[in-house]
């Protein structure tokens, strides 16, 4: 019963790496991720919401290049860049807020001092995020299957 069962594992295995294999190859030819953009305002948070919870779930640090914002998707990679003076730093959204009018974003104190607005308290900011596709690589499919045998 045991070698039925591995045979049967690897010809899943076998299947799905095919599939993988092919769509992989039929995507090569494929333009760019579409790349969205809009600017506003960003403010930053910090001091009683440290070591607190996020809305995703995450324990919120000043020290990570991390975001608050409304409605995008926990664990969307967002590229900002202060109109004032072109800093730039890559955040990744774990929040929701802001919670003021008038503000698109808030900002850890971290992803703030990249940015050289702490003094300042807002910033108004180009906001980049492109919406990248990728098939799940081929060895996440092997270790999720092979723990199914054991």
């Amino acid at each position: 019963m045991r070698y039925v069962c591995r045979l049967a594992t690897i010809s899943v295995v076998a299947s799905v790496c095919l599939f993988l294999g092919s769509t992989t190859e039929a995507n090569k030819g494929n333009k760019p991720p579409e790349c969205a953009s809009t600017s506003g305002v960003a403010s930053y948070y910090a001091g009683n919401f440290i070591g607190r919870k996020t809305a995703s779930g995450q324990i919120f640090t000043s020290k990570g290049m991390t975001a608050a914002h409304k409605t995008l998707p926990f664990g969307t990679r967002l590229k900002l860049t202060n109109k004032k003076n072109g800093k730039s730093v890559s955040v990744v959204v774990n929040d929701r807020g802001p919670y003021i009018k008038g503000r698109i974003l808030d900002l850890s104190e971290a992803a703030a001092r990249r940015l050289d607005f702490v003094d300042q308290g807002i910033a108004d900011i180009q906001i980049e995020s492109c919406a990248q596709k990728s098939p799940v690589p081929a060895v996440a499919i092997l270790r999720t299957i092979a723990s199914w045998t054991k």
